[in-house]
C-alpha cells in the first residue's frame, strides 16, 4: 500500500514534469522567431536613412521624371523664340523729316504738348506730331517710307501712324484744314506700305499723286493727279481714277464731282 503511494505521488510528478517541459518546450520555439523580429525592428529604427530598405520606382515613373527636365527646356526654348520674333517683327514707330521749307514758316507741336514751336529743314517730324503751316506757306515733308507730303497754303496736319518694319510700313496723315499734295511711296518688289489720309471721317488710300483741299466749312475737294485712290467711308469704297474728282462733305458722304 506504502509503495502504491509512493508510486502514485511519483507518476504525479513526473506528469508535471512533462507538462512543464512541454510549455518550456512552445516558449523555446516561439521565443527565437519573436526575439528576431523585435531585434529587425530595432536595427531598422536605428539604422541611417540611407541604409533602410526603400521601394525601388518603377521604370515608368522614373521615365516620366526624365522628362520632366526636358520639357523645361523645350519650354524656355520656345518662350525665348516668340519673344524673339515679337521683338524682332513688330513694327515700331518711325520719323519724317523736313525735307525743304521754300516760303512762309512751319511749326511743330509734339504729341500730348500744347505748344507750337518754329521747325527749320532738317527737323525729324515723329509719331504724333502736328504740323501747322503759317500764310503763304511752300514746304515738303519726307516720310519715312520714301513719300512726300507738299504743304501749299495754310493749314494743319497730324503724322497720325508712321509704323515699320523692313519693307512693311504703315503711314497715315490727317488733314484738319488747308491744302497739300501727296505723293504715295515707290512701288515695292516685295513687301507692302499703305499710305493713307484722313479728312472728314473719311480714310483715302493713295497711290499715285493726289491733291487735298480742306476748306473752314469741313469740306475737302479731292483730286487724282496720277495713279488712283480709294475713299473709305463706313466700310464703303468709292474708287477713284488718275483725273477724277470728288467731294468729301461733314458726315462721311462722298460725292464725285468731275470725271474724265
Amino acid at each position: 500500500m506504502l509503495y502504491d503511494m509512493e508510486d502514485t505521488e511519483k507518476s504525479k510528478d513526473e506528469t508535471k514534469e512533462m507538462d512543464m517541459s512541454k510549455v518550456d518546450d512552445r516558449q523555446r520555439g516561439k521565443e527565437p522567431a519573436s526575439m528576431a523580429t523585435e531585434h529587425e525592428a530595432t536595427q531598422e529604427r536605428h539604422a541611417p536613412e540611407s541604409l533602410r530598405w526603400k521601394a525601388l520606382r518603377s521604370s515608368r515613373s522614373r521615365q516620366r521624371i526624365l522628362w520632366i527636365p526636358v520639357l523645361s527646356i523645350i519650354g524656355l526654348a520656345l518662350a525665348g523664340f516668340v519673344l524673339y520674333v515679337a521683338v524682332t517683327q513688330a513694327p515700331v514707330a518711325r520719323a519724317g523729316m523736313i525735307k525743304s521749307i521754300e516760303q512762309g514758316t512751319l511749326q511743330i507741336s509734339y504729341e500730348n504738348a500744347a505748344s507750337w514751336q518754329p521747325v527749320e529743314e532738317g527737323q525729324t517730324v515723329p509719331q504724333g506730331a502736328r504740323i501747322r503751316g503759317t500764310k503763304a506757306t511752300w514746304a515738303t515733308i519726307a516720310l519715312p517710307d520714301h513719300s512726300l507730303m507738299r504743304i501749299e497754303a495754310p493749314g494743319v496736319w497730324q503724322v497720325v501712324e508712321a509704323m515699320g518694319k523692313d519693307n512693311r510700313l504703315r503711314i497715315t496723315i490727317a488733314q484738319e484744314e488747308g491744302r497739300a499734295s501727296f505723293v504715295s511711296p515707290p512701288p515695292r518688289t516685295s513687301g507692302y506700305s499703305r499710305f493713307q489720309v484722313q479728312v472728314g471721317g473719311v480714310t483715302a488710300e493713295l497711290v499715285g499723286v493726289g491733291t487735298f483741299v480742306t476748306g473752314n466749312d469741313q469740306r475737302t475737294r479731292v483730286q487724282i493727279l496720277q495713279g488712283h485712290c480709294t475713299l473709305w467711308s463706313n466700310d464703303r469704297p468709292t474708287e477713284l481714277a488718275a483725273g477724277e474728282m470728288a467731294t468729301i462733305n461733314p458726315g462721311g458722304s462722298i460725292t464725285v464731282i468731275e470725271s474724265k
